[in-house]
């Protein structure tokens, strides 16, 4: 997925849960409201909803390991 897309995607979710949970409005009346304020069809709504987007966060931690092993002080002189 393309980071404008992740992007896009957080902005419409987090206005979701704003006017939902904060402001209080009905579902129906936020679907209605991201269509209008996004530009977007109700079928683009609902599968923004169903889409799991990935965390900021590293996902793959095995790649952190290999590079921690090349910190540790004992790997660095037996190098060199």
């Amino acid at each position: 997925m393309r980071k404008n897309t992740i992007k896009f995607y957080r902005k419409v979710k987090n206005q979701y849960d704003f006017l939902y949970n904060e402001k209080r409005l009905r579902h129906d009346d936020v679907i209605e409201k991201l269509m209008d304020d996004f530009c977007i069809s109700s079928i683009t709504v609902y599968r923004i909803f169903r889409t799991e987007l990935p965390n900021n966060e590293v996902e793959n931690t095995a790649q952190l390991d290999l590079f921690a092993e090349l910190s540790t002080p004992e790997l660095s002189t037996q190098a060199a």
